[in-house]
Parts: C-alpha cells; sequence; structure tokens
C-alpha cells in the first residue's frame, strides 16, 4: 500500500507552484526599476563620454588660438573652425563656434529621448571653466 502512494505523486502541488510564481512576481517587481534607472544611468554615462571628448577638442583650439584670457560667465569666441557633431548610440553632440558642447538624446535614448545636457565654457584668469545646464528628467543630475 505503500508503494500505491508513491506511484501517484508526480509533479509540484498548486501550493508549491503558487509560492514560486509570488516569488518570481515579488523579485521582478523589484529588480525591474532598478534595471531601468540603470539603463538610464548608462546612456548619461555615454553622453558625458562624448561630452569630455567635445571639452578636450575646445580647450586644444583654445591653446592653438592663444586665447589667454576672457570674461567670467561669458561664452569664449573665436572658435570658428570648431567642427560638430558625432553620432552615438542613444543620441548626438553637437559643437558650436563658442565651444558650447550639446548632447541630445535620439529616440534610442528610450525615456530620455528629446532631454539635453549643455556645457558651456568661459574663462577667467587664464583657466577653463564648465558651466553645465540640462533640460528633461535624469535619475542623477548629470552635472554633478
Amino acid at each position: 500500500m505503500c508503494n500505491f502512494y508513491k506511484l501517484n505523486q508526480k509533479g509540484f502541488s498548486l501550493v508549491e507552484t503558487m509560492i514560486v510564481l509570488a516569488i518570481v512576481g515579488l523579485t521582478t517587481a523589484i529588480a525591474l526599476p532598478i534595471l531601468t534607472n540603470y539603463t538610464k544611468t548608462a546612456k548619461v554615462a555615454e553622453s558625458m563620454e562624448f561630452l569630455a571628448i567635445g571639452k578636450v577638442q575646445v580647450t586644444n583650439e583654445i591653446n592653438s588660438l592663444g586665447i589667454t584670457n576672457g570674461t567670467s560667465g561669458v561664452e569664449i569666441v573665436g572658435l570658428d573652425t570648431m567642427v560638430g557633431n558625432q553620432d552615438g548610440t542613444y543620441g548626438n553632440s553637437i559643437m558650436n563656434s563658442s565651444g558650447v558642447l550639446v548632447y541630445t538624446f535620439g529616440a534610442k535614448g528610450g525615456e530620455l529621448n528629446g532631454n539635453t545636457i549643455t556645457l558651456t565654457p568661459s574663462m577667467n584668469n587664464n583657466k577653463i571653466f564648465w558651466g553645465c545646464s540640462y533640460t528633461g528628467t535624469f535619475p542623477k543630475d548629470p552635472c554633478i
């Protein structure tokens, strides 16, 4: 009689299955917002890499033109030879003749689509300072 019961017990009970489904659902509910925030942060990191490349280009151009001073908070002028666009995975960066760098997120940026990060150079006492501003919502302040 003992062998009869063992033969009929196959698979998981309904209670066991429901417990596993509850654990999977809870884990997904916790992990999905964290993953979404992480991917946004990674997209912002790519944009900052493009802006860092632009900062180096602007600095090199200022040094090669011999620009040594300016008024604090005023855009640098005379960078006419600057060339502008770089396409990234999630958007593109544009550099204008004043050295202002703007990264705009495109459609592949997902929820960041249309958001921008702007870096504006200024000079004071022969040093370059970078002002940062942004439009849209980001998981963290990209200017920090």
